[in-house]
């Protein structure tokens, strides 16, 4: 609930920026002059503050307000601070969509959601910003906004396999075991020899059915392939639509297949609802470090909780002495099982424990919740305890999945109704705040283009996928600096099936919009592009399960290179 009230917030806030206020006018007089008092303002009235240097005297150069009431700015700065406002709304929208997406199909599991919704939502910011494209009235805006939307689609898939990608390769990297003919670092080697070693002895290693889904993910590179032919050939404006229409359905059959092929053979399924549980699996952790460091303060010698102690420990965190823990209080327990050794930011920590024993939603834990929800936790440790101390973080990863099973099963029988409520409301929230401002930032964006005379397609690139992949960029981040086997395959699993999914569905929408309102094809080069980064990582990660660190700065070069290809070319 608090993500919905910071969200109206800043909606309230850019509200908030466009009343209408009153002034003295003296849009075309001269500071020198003296008004005789007979001045007649016949022109309309502007419905918004006109500041200094703002000439209005042109009726077709007046800025049209999206909506009747959105902020209307007439500078490139202004169009600039439009965008950056936008892009952070839609980013809390995409969270929430993503965010009551995954509750959802933690509750339901693989089935019918899974298969076919719950990827829908992963790539619903993109065509839904793609789909306000085709809100643009006149045919010449239509072509524009085609060029704005191709950029946003081209920049999300660039940006996931090349600068994600090699984020999580760099932070997931692990060193390599040492080999009888390797040599051990020492203090005579000069830096750039440290260096290089480091960067030939560190990998990152992912399992088969990673390898598997990025095949899958080569396979939505056939629509791009099919929209070169009008390159190749010369085709008629009949023909070209036909190429279209062809790519259209390949891309419907793509998705209906996808769809199908997870319902018969769930692995998918399985694996992207394990990598949304590991994102709760900090609670595991804590549960490990109650276990090694604090078995013996919370158990009785009959190894029964002790209430007392778990009371004591509720007194000692609850700093204001209101029989309420807030998050700032519970950082504490945080910091004293030492859980800054788990790599996981604290925040993000303590916002998992709160919801795992913020038992009625408010926010704040109560002696009886803290209690409650702490005596489940230990009891569930005990269950789950080794029978040998010498169990290796292997195991331990092994583990990891059936303990959140189990600690989802408690959950969803004691708080279905109401989580499955505001995971509703989370992804109704998301979904309203990115269909309403969709087409406002492919406007702001077109305005600044035009400002700054850089074609639309180079804005959208690069500014539009930093707010609608944020979410899921710094969750896949946060994933693979575990450094575990198995989290590492599903995090880059995770990142082949969105580029999957946002390939089909965004290149589905935006063929839908060219076809249905007859525009004209001018992108096969920008396409190209697009083309050619999914097939070299596409192949890359279809045969080798190893990268060393390295090749993460080659990732990163391919997106720089991407950007100055079709400059070059459109040039």
């Amino acid at each position: 609930m608090r993500k919905l009230a910071k969200t109206a917030f800043y909606i309230f806030l850019l509200s908030a920026l466009t009343f209408k206020v009153t002034g003295r006018f003296l849009q075309h007089s001269s500071p020198e002059l003296v008004s005789d008092s007979d001045h007649v303002q016949d022109e309309e009235e502007p419905s918004f503050l006109v500041l200094k240097g703002i000439d209005l005297s042109s009726e077709d150069d007046r800025c049209k307000q999206m909506y009747g009431f959105l902020p209307c700015p007439t500078s490139l700065w202004g169009h600039l601070f439009l965008i950056v406002v936008y892009e952070y709304l839609l980013f809390q929208g995409e969270s929430h969509v993503i965010s009551g997406g995954e509750q959802i199909f933690k509750i339901l599991g693989p089935g019918f959601f899974g298969a076919s919704i719950f990827r829908i939502l992963g790539a619903l910011p993109e065509s839904l910003i793609l789909l306000a494209t085709g809100l643009v009235e006149d045919k010449e805006g239509d072509q524009e906004s085609v060029q704005t939307a191709l950029g946003l689609l081209a920049g999300s898939t660039i940006l996931h396999l090349t600068l994600l990608w090699g984020t999580c390769v760099t932070v997931g990297s692990k060193a390599d075991p040492p080999t009888p003919s390797s040599r051990p670092l020492n203090h005579g080697q000069n830096h750039f020899k440290k260096f290089s070693l480091l960067l030939a002895g560190s990998s990152l290693k992912t399992d088969t059915e990673t390898r598997k889904s990025a095949r899958i993910m080569l396979l939505s590179v056939i629509p791009f392939s099919v929209m070169q032919i009008p390159i190749v050939f010369t085709l008629s404006p009949l023909g070209k639509r036909i190429v279209i229409l062809i790519a259209l359905i390949v891309c419907v059959v793509f998705v209906l297949s996808y769809f199908f092929y997870q319902i018969f053979d769930p692995q998918i399924q399985k694996r992207e609802l394990e990598y949304v549980k590991q994102q709760r699996i900090i609670v595991m952790d804590l549960l490990k470090h109650v276990q090694t460091e604090s078995m013996h303060r919370f158990h009785t010698d009959d190894g029964e909780p002790d209430f007392d102690a778990i009371k004591r420990l509720f007194e000692s965190l609850d700093i204001n002495g209101d029989n309420n823990l807030s998050p700032a209080e519970l950082k504490e327990l945080v910091v004293n099982i030492k859980f800054r050794s788990i790599p996981w930011d604290v925040d993000v920590a303590v916002a998992q424990i709160m919801e795992e024993l913020d038992a009625n939603g408010d926010q704040m834990i109560n002696k009886e919740e803290f209690i409650k929800g702490w005596t489940k936790l230990l009891k569930m440790k005990k269950n789950q305890a080794p029978t040998s101390t010498e169990s290796t973080e292997d195991e331990y990863q092994q583990r990891e999945p059936e303990q959140g099973d189990m600690l989802e099963e408690n959950s969803k029988i004691a708080r279905y109704p109401w989580e499955l409520t505001k995971a509703t409301m989370l992804l109704v929230v998301g979904v309203v705040m990115l269909g309403f401002l969709g087409e406002p930032l492919i406007k702001s964006v077109q305005n600044f283009s035009t400002s700054a005379n850089v074609p639309s397609f180079f804005i959208s690139f690069v500014l539009v996928p930093l707010a609608s992949n944020a979410r899921v960029a710094i969750s896949a981040i946060s994933m693979a600096r575990r450094q575990k086997p198995r989290t590492t395959s599903l995090t880059f699993s995770e990142i082949y099936s969105g580029v999957f999914m946002n390939n089909i569905l965004g290149f589905s929408v935006l063929l839908s919009l060219v076809y249905f309102r007859g525009l004209p094809w001018h992108f096969s080069i920008e396409v190209l592009i697009v083309l050619m980064v999914c097939g070299v990582m596409g192949l890359t990660a279809s045969f080798k399960s190893t990268f060393p660190i390295w090749t993460s700065f080659l990732a990163y070069l391919l997106y720089p290179l991407a950007l100055i290809l079709v400059y070059a070319i459109i040039d």
